[in-house]
């Protein structure tokens, strides 16, 4: 089993979606990852569906962790925290800048005492600079970087229907922690990974960026001709165009060899002219057999396709299913569901992975592995400085 982390204790300050999510990756290679929420737990596990203190936010990022409950609004509780972070090797934030400063938890309280710490934090808009004090929302890194815009589609600006500059930014933070510590390995040295939703967004569009003034805000030309969703007789089918070669293919599969030797659809550029005639004569063809027949006679011609599935269809999908993509997670509040891992998660093929926590559920484990005594973990809970869930 492939265990990268093995051996790194994690401490998961974070809240939301983009910083425990990067925990959450740590944890499926293997790392040691505490869990920190306060009494009324992580505000993730509020949003959407929430059912017993769990939705599909917290299920998704939490797989494979240990949970504490601390009051860090008391003193006591920013005490406890500190020893805790002491005894770590990497801690994980996503506050808005000055938050953790004010808890005694900051990077460069921390460092002071351990200077080889590796520190990830996860904001809005990263540490300083004329935005530092906005909220950064996924949504709203969506409209504030182009990307409600790029998504369209011919149409008024629209969000992506998914957190996927949330998602996107746990991805960087997870590589550029991994990166932190294997220069932690070889030089013995800590550093302050820096991780900004809107610098994410931004990256992650490079290549419509460049397209944008490329074309100097000019209208896009379709990548695709033709190219899209189209009707079958019992379904949809997504197929596509890239190359002209890819075009001759797809002409000569639907039966359309005057397509295949016209010279004015030679090229993308020549066949964008006539887009809609060429969708619509793609369409024309589809709609009069089954999705089946039309991704196995794609197939044999090479051309781009693949039924529109969903969800449910997906999981039960054959090469998700050889590949073992997905974890029946046990959730207490759902029952079975099936969990998608992480590629080359320490967990793919086994049964003895950690479900999501609930709120605070092993504080009294951790704490004693953590070497806080009896009688003071006594004492926190009696304080209500902890909860055990």
């Amino acid at each position: 089993m492939f265990k990268p982390y093995e051996g790194i204790r994690v401490l998961d300050l974070s809240q939301g979606i983009a910083g425990p999510t990067c925990a959450g990756m740590l944890a499926q290679g293997g790392a040691d990852v505490i869990k920190v929420e306060p009494p009324a737990g992580d505000w993730a596990r509020l949003v959407s569906e929430p059912k017993d203190g769990e939705n599909a936010l917290s299920i998704s990022a939490n797989l494979g962790k240990r949970a504490i409950c601390v009051d860090a609004s008391k003193p006591a509780g920013r005490a406890l925290l500190k020893r805790l972070a002491m005894q770590c090797d990497v801690i994980v934030e996503s506050f808005r800048p000055g938050v953790v400063k004010r808890l005694g938890l900051d990077y460069e309280t921390i460092a002071k005492e351990k200077p080889d710490i590796i520190y990830t934090s996860v904001s809005g808009f990263g540490p300083d600079g004329p935005y530092v004090e906005r909220p950064g929302t996924d949504s709203v890194l969506q409209a504030l970087t182009g990307m409600m815009y790029m998504n369209a589609d011919g149409g008024e600006p629209r969000r992506v229907a998914m957190y996927l500059v949330d998602a996107t930014a746990a991805v960087y933070a997870a590589h550029a922690t991994a990166g932190a510590l294997l220069r932690q390995a070889r030089k013995g040295e800590g550093h302050h990974v820096n991780i900004s939703l809107m610098h994410v967004a931004a990256t992650l569009q490079s290549v419509p960026i460049l397209e944008y003034m490329i074309r100097k805000g000019g209208p896009r030309l379709p990548a695709l001709v033709p190219g899209g969703i189209y009707p079958t007789q019992d379904g949809l089918l997504m197929a596509a165009s890239l190359r002209d070669d890819m075009f001759i293919s797809l002409a000569k599969a639907i039966g359309r060899e005057d397509w295949a030797s016209d010279p004015s659809l030679a090229t993308t550029a020549l066949r964008a002219k006539r887009g809609d005639e060429l969708n619509a004569g793609l369409g024309e063809a589809l709609k009069h057999n089954t999705t089946a027949y039309w991704f196995k006679r794609f197939e044999e011609f090479s051309v781009l396709s693949a039924p529109v599935q969903n969800f449910a269809q997906l999981v039960a999908d054959p090469q998700a299913q050889h590949a073992g993509f997905f974890a029946n997670v046990n959730s207490p509040a759902y029952g079975a569901l099936p969990l998608a891992l992480m590629p080359e998660s320490s967990f793919i093929g086994q049964d003895d992975y950690r479900a999501p926590p609930r709120v605070g559920e092993h504080t009294d484990e951790v704490l004693a592995e953590f070497g806080i005594a009896d009688a003071e973990r006594t004492k926190f809970a009696e304080e209500k400085i902890t909860i055990q869930g």
